[in-house]
């Protein structure tokens, strides 16, 4: 997945960025330091403190500018996202991301989320998630994305990780695994359970004989949706689980996909902010 691409190898004209992650990373606490720059231990674990908003600005900067040169880039979409409570997949699935609500959020988000979008131009995202709108530019443009979540590094095409800071090409036969796998497994982080009882090594027998090609043909889509019809006590329910956890794992991928409450339907609702 990772071909070990260096940004010095790179000039790119456009690209699309996801800010969550340089806004949440940016806003997480900072281990506290003594005199001589060393970390204070308590009872052997690391003591922490809130940054302060000027901390906070240090980052952010430092992430943008570090990636603006070392792509030599000369423009780029930029998003964010706002109103979670108005996500459309919460009307398929009331539960999803239920459990990221019990985590306490950073200080200076909604501070660190003004700054981006004044400085930056970055636009805020409502309705959908941040990951939707971030696809669907990169498909609609056929531009290279910076990221950080899995869900968008699980995508096909070229992508740009923002953590490992390596280029990464998904074939598409691969997106469709990572999707199928998730509707096994589940994602814990999207409050997704997957089949009960079904887990890895259950997951890495169902794919182990598949080849790219009965990915794409709809021969595992199939098979899959035969495993959940095996799996629960009645077909119709069946149904309803696969779609749920298909449309709450799977990223919208085209401007008419979008729902009404998003704030964004089009390109024309984006900014190309030059650099």
């Amino acid at each position: 997945m990772s071909v070990g691409i260096t940004t010095e190898q790179s000039s790119i004209e456009k690209t699309v960025i996801d800010a969550d992650s340089i806004i949440f990373i940016g806003c997480l606490p900072s281990k506290q330091l003594d005199d001589l720059g060393e970390p204070i231990l308590q009872d052997g674990k690391n003591v922490y403190r809130e940054k302060t908003f000027e901390e906070v600005v240090f980052h952010i900067d430092n992430m943008l500018l570090t990636l603006f040169n070392d792509f030599n880039l000369q423009s780029y979409y930029g998003f964010y996202g706002v109103n979670s409570k108005e996500n459309f997949r919460l009307k398929i699935f009331p539960e999803y991301k239920a459990n990221r609500k019990l985590k306490k959020v950073p200080e200076f988000i909604k501070e660190a989320k003004e700054y981006i979008n004044q400085q930056y131009g970055f636009i805020p995202v409502s309705g959908v998630e941040t990951d939707d709108i971030v696809n669907i530019v990169r498909l609609d443009q056929n531009i290279m994305d910076c990221v950080s979540d899995k869900d968008n590094l699980h995508l096909s095409g070229v992508h740009y990780n923002m953590k490992t800071k390596a280029m990464e090409i998904v074939q598409p036969w691969e997106e469709l695994k990572y999707l199928y796998w998730d509707m096994i497994v589940g994602q814990s982080g999207d409050g997704i359970s997957g089949l009960h009882l079904k887990g890895k090594v259950f997951a890495d027998k169902f794919f182990a004989n598949y080849i790219p090609e009965e990915y794409l043909d709809g021969t595992v889509r199939n098979d899959l949706l035969s495993l959940y019809n095996s799996h629960y006590s009645d077909e119709r329910l069946a149904l309803q689980e696969f779609y749920k956890n298909y449309m709450c794992l799977k990223l919208l991928s085209k401007w008419s996909e979008i729902p009404d409450n998003c704030n964004i339907k089009s390109l024309e609702d984006c900014k190309l902010v030059t650099i």
